[in-house]
């Protein structure tokens, strides 16, 4: 179990990092919310209870000693918050680009949540690892196809010292797409989920990271910290697996 120990600090110092944008940037940044609200006043009051919210229960998951109440409303938060507003704009806009992403983005971070609740509280998750699975299977399948629709401007995200940018646009589209069906069918979870998470570990890296201190915004130093919390699952994912 100390690797999934390691794995959830991973998530943790991720959620922190995002509650702390939240108060810098004085926006809502956990799973990238549609503009519902456009009161600058309560889009700051919101980002700062929120991040106040994300930073504690990361701390509670640095120490492995959890309020349930305080993960689960934050869960409750960005599905409905972040992840309703987005499903909202992407059915009634048929924005199949960011704000579809974004939906990806707010159910997973909102199902990892539980997800580590019951790591934490029970030590064996059983409706929460499913309900996980299932929604970062949606977020990399919907990643991979976006990868496909949107080539001309993913191929511009592969750093320029590294070759033959289409190839790895579309190479990185396919990982997805098979490592969000695997997670959505309960297939190889342990050995696919494990590959993806160092492939988004390693986008982390090389990818976000060099965006983030070239680019230091919120969108770019959002993704950075986005990056670090899907690999952490995935690994989570992966583990837990191999341990039942």
């Amino acid at each position: 179990m100390p690797a999934l120990s390691v794995f959830t600090r991973l998530f943790a110092s991720a959620i922190a990092g995002i509650g702390v944008l939240q108060w810098i940037f004085l926006q809502v940044l956990a799973g990238r919310p549609a503009a519902i609200v456009t009161n600058p006043n309560v889009i700051a009051a919101l980002a700062i209870v929120t991040g106040l919210a994300l930073v504690a229960c990361a701390v509670q998951l640095w120490r492995e000693s959890i309020n349930r109440i305080l993960l689960i409303s934050t869960s409750v938060f960005v599905f409905t918050y972040s992840g309703l507003s987005n499903l909202f704009f992407v059915v009634s806009q048929a924005d199949y680009g960011g704000v579809l992403t974004s939906f990806g983005k707010a159910i997973t971070i909102g199902s990892a949540l539980l997800l580590y609740a019951d790591l934490i509280e029970k030590g064996s998750p059983s409706w929460s690892f499913n309900l996980s699975r299932v929604c970062l299977g949606v977020f990399l399948t919907i990643g991979g196809v976006q990868h496909f629709l949107f080539a001309d401007f993913v191929k511009f995200l592969v750093p320029s010292w590294i070759p033959f940018n289409v190839f790895w646009t579309y190479f990185a589209g396919v990982a997805l797409i098979g490592s969000g069906l695997s997670l959505l069918i309960n297939f190889r979870i342990r050995i696919i989920a494990q590959l993806a998470g160092w492939m988004v570990f390693t986008w982390f890296l090389v990818l976000h990271i060099p965006r983030g201190i070239a680019d230091p915004h919120a969108n770019e130093l959002t993704a950075v910290c986005e990056s670090l919390a899907v690999s952490a699952i995935l690994f989570t994912l992966s583990r837990i697996k191999q341990s039942h």
